[in-house]
């Protein structure tokens, strides 16, 4: 998937955000343009922006403490178009950090 310049990007609320436990990922859908992509944050991204978290409760909770960050770096992502081969966006470790951008 590609965005073209101008591309709308809306981000749902935090309470739709869910913890995968079978992935060990936080995810919610984002709109972009007239395509729904699903936007997923890995659980050692979380623990390494975060520090240690011990249940997955914990780590959703951690992650809907800290949405309006997670959606910067998810629409950063989006904008570079670094989609996953299945169209998602995954915010990795290395992709959570203040003074990176994506590659």
């Amino acid at each position: 998937m590609t965005v073209r310049p101008n591309t709308t990007v809306d981000f749902r609320d935090a309470r739709y955000l869910t913890w995968n436990g079978f992935r060990k990922q936080a995810q919610f859908w984002v709109r972009v343009g007239r395509d729904e992509v699903l936007c997923r944050v890995s659980r050692d991204a979380l623990v390494r922006r975060l520090g240690h978290i011990d249940t997955d409760r914990d780590l959703l909770q951690a992650a809907r403490a800290n949405f309006d960050e997670i959606t910067q770096r998810c629409a950063a992502l989006i904008d570079a178009s670094r989609f996953e081969r299945d169209g998602s966006v995954l915010l990795g470790p290395d992709d959570w950090n203040a003074s990176a951008t994506p590659a």
